[in-house]
């Protein structure tokens, strides 16, 4: 009896034994094809235009980022002039008024709630005349200007007229830009993750992993990061070496144009 016991102990241990390894086998393989699953990121870099911090280095990136570039600036369009021919795609970051902040942040011709319907027309089509190669408008600050549905509106009829799209920065959470772009049957797409709100070097890899991670939950992301005082040359470093991680993870950067059809065939589906 005691060795009929025995033997059956001995099998049920052998069963135990192969069963754990099977489920660490496949909890491991789970585990490799989540980390592996294709998912895309775009990151658009504000604030050029005017030779600061970090330009050269954000250009030199071995993926395709989206330059962003402020008009009316000293190097608006030499910037934008370089950035295309680099092969990147060129957004027109438009600075528009913030519900707070100094006028002088916002530079020449920003969009204001002081402006009327032809103004701020005129504005959009000379800032937009100016960085020629723009495919799209992202807004520099702006939580006054995206939530005012009258200026919008005139703005995004200006992309439309000129088959562009709109990129919400999110400055505020009462952006009223999503839904008029539906109404006005333009694309929108919206900022999910600021990459350097904080210039230090942790936190920036810190928002890169959980870019990562938005982007293996929805299929992609977007992230917005700045040359200058914000980032820079920091932003341009932790990049550099992120990416190269990621795109291990099944991370693929790509441009804000591609994005956009990424993003297009994902609604439609």
């Amino acid at each position: 009896m005691k060795n009929l016991i025995s033997i059956i102990s001995m099998i049920l241990l052998f069963f135990i034994v192969i069963g754990v390894v099977l489920y660490n086998d496949y909890a491991v393989q789970t585990l490799s094809s989540i980390s592996t699953k294709k998912a895309y990121v775009a990151i658009i870099i504000d604030d050029f235009g005017n030779n600061r911090n970090g330009v050269k280095e954000m250009m030199d990136l071995d993926i395709p980022i989206t330059v962003a570039v402020m008009p009316f600036l000293p190097y608006s369009v030499q910037d934008a002039q370089y950035a295309h021919k680099k092969g990147l795609d060129v957004i027109l970051h438009m600075p528009m008024e913030p519900n707070f902040g100094k006028p002088q942040w916002l530079g020449k011709k920003a969009i204001t709630s002081k402006l009327n319907n032809k103004e701020i027309r005129d504005i959009i089509n000379e800032s937009l005349n100016e960085i020629k190669y723009a495919v799209a408008i992202n807004n520099h600050m702006g939580s006054k200007i995206t939530q005012n549905k009258r200026i919008m509106r005139e703005i995004l009829q200006v992309l439309k007229e000129r088959d562009l799209f709109f990129i919400d920065s999110k400055t505020t959470s009462k952006s009223v830009s999503k839904t008029l772009s539906n109404d006005l049957g333009i694309v929108c797409l919206e900022r999910d993750i600021f990459l350097d709100n904080k210039k230090s070097y942790s936190h920036i890899q810190k928002q890169m992993n959980i870019l990562a991670s938005v982007a293996h939950e929805k299929g992609y992301a977007i992230a917005i990061g700045h040359v200058g005082p914000e980032g820079g040359k920091i932003t341009a470093e932790v990049i550099k070496k992120m990416s190269s991680e990621l795109k291990k993870q099944g991370i693929e950067f790509v441009g804000i144009t591609t994005m956009k059809n990424i993003i297009e065939i994902n609604n439609n589906n």
